[in-house]
C-alpha cells in the first residue's frame, strides 16, 4: 500500500505562505489531502484581509465548498488580485474550514497569508 493511501484523511494547506509577483493575476493556494485518496474530500474555504483589501487589491472569496476529487491528493485555490499600484507589499488570507465529507478532517494548517508584492 502506498503511504498516499494509508490512514484517515486530512485536508490542510500545503504552506503557511504565499508570494504574488506583480505580473500574477492571481494567488494559487494549494489544498492538499493527506491519509486515503479514495473518495470525494471536500471542505470550506474564504479570504479574509490584512492589509490587502478585498475589491480593491484582490477579489474576495465567500465561504463555499471546494471538492478534492477520487484519486487526487491536492486542489488549487486560485484568488484574483486587482491590478493596482501598490508601493508596498500587501497580505491577505486564505482560510479553510469544516472538512465538510463526513470521513475527512482538518490538517494542521489550515490558514496561509498570500502576500501581494509591490509594483516597481
Amino acid at each position: 500500500m502506498r503511504a498516499g493511501n494509508a490512514g484517515p484523511i486530512r485536508v490542510e494547506m500545503v504552506s503557511d505562505t504565499v508570494d504574488v509577483e506583480p505580473s500574477d493575476q492571481a494567488a494559487r493556494v494549494t489544498v492538499r489531502r493527506r491519509g486515503n485518496v479514495h473518495g470525494d474530500a471536500s471542505f470550506t474555504w474564504w479570504t479574509e484581509s490584512g492589509t490587502a483589501k478585498p475589491g480593491r487589491d484582490f477579489y474576495p472569496a465567500i465561504p463555499s465548498v471546494e471538492h478534492i476529487p477520487d484519486g487526487r491528493d491536492s486542489v488549487t485555490l486560485n484568488v484574483p488580485i486587482l491590478s493596482t499600484p501598490r508601493g508596498n507589499s500587501k497580505s491577505f488570507y486564505v482560510v479553510i474550514d469544516r472538512a465538510e465529507s463526513g470521513v475527512a478532517a482538518l490538517g494542521a494548517r489550515n490558514l496561509t497569508m498570500v502576500t501581494i508584492q509591490p509594483r516597481d
